[in-house]
């Protein structure tokens, strides 16, 4: 029986949401594709990375937000397999990643529950 996990991410460049279906059991690649963020999220995604301070409800939306343009493309990408996938992760949008610092730290979104609802 196969075990079927998925992923998803999408890093600082935003050029869309990257979603892979891998095999555990044979350790391969089953499918993968890149989806377009919708055009009105991806604009909030880039306000947001240029340091523009918001309240906490503004991430908090956008958050769900995410999630739910992650989930969307994981949907469209499983309903091509037509098999159960067991394992869902993601690694989210980055928003921040400031490795070099001091104290090194980087920030992803992208609502793990509304992934899974």
């Amino acid at each position: 029986m196969k075990t079927l996990a998925l992923g998803l991410m999408s890093g600082t460049s935003m050029d869309g949401i990257d979603v892979a279906i891998v095999d555990m059991q044979d350790q391969r690649l089953v499918m993968g594709q890149t989806f377009a963020y919708p055009k009105e999220l991806s604009e909030k995604l880039k306000v947001v990375m240029k340091g523009h301070p918001f309240d906490m409800c503004f991430f908090a939306e956008l958050n769900r937000e995410v999630g739910q343009a992650f989930a969307k493309a994981a949907k469209t990408l499983v309903q091509e397999l037509n098999e159960p996938i067991q394992v869902i992760g993601s690694h989210g949008q980055t928003l921040c990643h400031q490795v070099h610092q001091e104290l090194p730290f980087t920030w992803q979104i992208g609502c793990p529950y509304t992934i899974y609802e």
